[in-house]
């Protein structure tokens, strides 16, 4: 069964203003790079995915999602929710969203693009790798850059992704535990398919040539079962965000599994993660925020 969308282009439009204000939206187009963002209604059991693509005379480095209400075990209060699309969908686009099991409240899924000026660097190649996970399995998988170029950006995207109306084991519930820059020309993510059916998980990154150094900053947050946190990594002064990534720890476990639901720029310095943890997840959990900057001087 395909998962019923629901894509709004306008939708949210309240939500966009208090994150403008908040500075979680740039809506400036200098040398710090712009934030593109696009708001749609997540109406319980259902899916919303949206896309959002750079203006003319720029090209994206890197995007990421937000559930508007993410879920708090401590409370019992906002979205369960399952992140599993947050990629580039093109050389010059961005696609995110996420699904939700019946009988959780409504909320609003924004799908976040950072866009940089042409003079900062050319976007040369969209690499993309898939695998298949069987029931039960856990994968570590990459995609790498061709050779001159670097990575900046990149996600990932689950076939079938969750429907809250399939029949049972007929449904992907992967979880993704890491998505995030690993060398200079490599993207990795981690995910773990916790139950039937097979499902297959694509993972995608731009490559640039010709662009500054990109240089990575990160944060690292405990996080405790039936707890929510939200931690933001910082570029230094004079440098803007380009991406960000994330990785659970630990990685791999018996236990249950961490949900990022928030992965996005917050102004043009910062990228924000907010995890949720359940019972029984593993001692130790927590969770390391990656910003990918560069410089706000182009390139000699």
């Amino acid at each position: 069964m395909v998962p019923r969308r629901r894509v709004a282009a306008t939708a949210g439009l309240a939500l966009a203003a208090v994150l403008l204000l908040a500075g979680v939206v740039d809506a400036s187009s200098s040398s710090k790079g712009t934030t593109k963002s696009e708001t749609t209604p997540l109406p319980a059991g259902e899916t919303a995915v949206e896309g959002k693509k750079c203006p003319s005379n720029s090209h994206p480095t890197g995007g990421g999602l937000a559930v508007s209400t993410g879920f708090d075990p401590a409370t019992n209060t906002g979205t369960e929710t399952y992140p599993q699309t947050n990629h580039p969908s093109g050389k010059a686009k961005w696609r995110a969203g996420a699904s939700s099991p019946n009988g959780t409240p409504a909320a609003d899924v924004t799908t976040y693009l950072r866009c940089e000026k042409d003079s900062f660097g050319k976007v040369v190649d969209r690499v993309t790798r898939s695998v298949t996970l069987a029931s039960g399995i856990a994968v570590t998988s990459s995609v790498v850059c061709p050779p001159g170029a670097r990575v900046l950006g990149g996600g990932y995207s689950v076939s079938p992704a969750f429907d809250a109306d399939a029949a049972g084991n007929s449904t992907s519930e992967m979880r993704i535990l890491q998505s995030r820059r690993t060398s200079a020309a490599s993207w990795t993510v981690s995910a773990i398919n916790p139950r039937q059916p097979t499902s297959q998980l694509t993972i995608s990154a731009l490559c640039e040539k010709n662009g500054k150094q990109v240089k990575t900053k990160t944060k690292f947050s405990p996080l405790a079962e039936r707890s929510r946190e939200t931690v933001a990594a910082r570029c230094p002064d004079n440098q803007h965000v380009v991406a960000g990534g994330f990785a659970v720890t630990p990685l791999i476990s018996n236990g249950r599994i961490p949900v990022v639901d928030t992965s996005a720029p917050s102004g043009s310095r910062s990228w924000t993660i907010g995890v949720y943890g359940e019972a029984n997840i593993p001692s130790g959990s927590g969770i390391t925020d990656y910003v990918y900057c560069k410089s706000n001087k182009p390139p000699s």
